[in-house]
Order: structure tokens, then sequence, then C-alpha cells
């Protein structure tokens, strides 16, 4: 019966947002669509452990589709190796 609740709980989930979403037009400025990458790390503030965050954030005319921000899996030397630890 468990995943029967699961199944009901996200049924209604969708239910509640059935009108949202992300417009994806055309640029009305350009004639081309645009897409933009964001990516930052932070050098070791997480003070238990040391490690670094580090993050991204795709957009496509502006509207953010994709980002991901986490927690490094090991502590880093510099911010070279915080940068080069993003999937």
């Amino acid at each position: 019966m468990p995943h029967y609740a699961a199944a009901k709980r996200i049924l209604s989930y969708l239910k509640g947002i059935a009108d949202a979403g992300l417009l994806l037009g055309k640029r009305q400025t350009e004639k081309e669509n645009r897409l933009s990458c964001f990516v930052d790390s932070s050098y070791a503030d997480d003070f238990d452990t040391r490690r670094s965050t580090s993050g991204f954030l795709m957009m496509y005319n502006d509207v953010p589709v994709i980002w991901k921000s986490r927690l490094q899996s090991m502590a880093t030397h510099s911010t070279t190796e915080a940068c080069q630890e993003i999937d």
C-alpha cells in the first residue's frame, strides 16, 4: 500500500502544478536564441570538513533550465582544484 499512497501523492502534486511551466520562446530583440552557462565554486567554506561548494546554472533565453550545487566529495588545496570537481 505504500506505493499506492506515493503514487496518489505524486498525482495530486502534478494536478496542482498543471499550469506551471517555463516559457521558452524566441527572443524579441535578437534573431538567435541564447544559451548561457554560469559556474562558480567556493574555497573550503565548510568549516567542519574544509570542503568546497561548487555549482552551475544554464539558462536558455534568460530562463533557468538546469542547475546544480553541491558540497564537493574531498577537500581541495586551491580554487583551481575546486573548479575541477564539478561533474
